[in-house]
């Protein structure tokens, strides 16, 4: 890739002298926008955030004459589809129940691309959390620690558990994108993925501690967490 967009260069510098600074920004603008349809045709398309002369979001045709177009390429995407792929496939299936309640949070706000009808497009910042909130998500996680102390999980069909596993799987497959991948347990407040560590909400019990709305179990506890996978996609 680094070979294409020097020869690129090369091309347009040859081309700067032969050009008014017109017909050379005309040409700046089609040359970028014919590499970044190039890239695309060979390795897909992803969230594109386009910058000009360190403007982003800028079109090619305001580029300077001299000017600078590039391209930031955002393949996170794929990640997120093939950690949902992976948790459906891993799910137990005995009545459904458990898939059904596989959700992702997106800065912890609920995100659905079927609900929503269209893509959830993913940006460098983001924080995706996918977790399942039935009671007994837990018990199927089971739970690894000293081989004394260790319990399989609740299905026999996944003896492993569900997340943890699938986390591990995923950070070896994609240990070259620009994401962070974790098991972790979280909290649901109001509909909203709570924050890693302690787990708040608006509302404080008797004791000062936060407590979820209309409830009176503190939402840090471990009985109010489920397991999830964190996605950081990194900047």
């Amino acid at each position: 890739m680094a070979s294409n967009i020097d020869v690129v260069r090369r091309q347009l510098q040859l081309l700067k002298s032969d050009l008014s600074p017109q017909e050379f920004v005309k040409m700046h603008a089609a040359t970028a926008r014919a590499a970044r349809a190039e890239l695309e045709a060979e390795q897909g398309k992803y969230p594109t955030t386009v910058v000009v002369d360190g403007h982003r979001g800028a079109s090619e045709d305001t580029v300077q004459y001299g000017g600078v177009i590039q391209y930031e390429f955002h393949p996170a995407g794929d990640v997120i589809d093939a950690t949902y792929a992976a948790l459906m496939e891993a799910a137990p299936v005995k009545t459904g129940n458990y898939a059904k309640h596989i959700w992702m949070y997106v800065n912890r706000v609920r995100r659905d691309a079927a609900t929503e009808g269209a893509t959830v497009d993913i940006m460098p910042g983001d924080e995706v959390v996918f977790i399942d909130t039935v009671p007994y998500a837990r018990k199927i996680e089971g739970w690894r620690g000293r081989r004394s102390q260790s319990r399989p999980g609740l299905s026999a069909q996944a003896p492993n558990g569900v997340f943890e596993i699938t986390a591990r799987a995923l950070k070896a497959r994609f240990g070259n994108y620009p994401v962070k991948i974790d098991f972790d347990y979280r909290g649901v407040i109001e509909g909203g993925i709570a924050e890693a560590g302690e787990a708040k909400s608006a509302v404080r019990g008797k004791k000062g501690r936060f407590v979820a709305n209309g409830g009176t179990q503190s939402a840090n506890r471990s009985e109010n967490r489920w397991p999830s996978i964190v996605i950081e996609v990194l900047k």
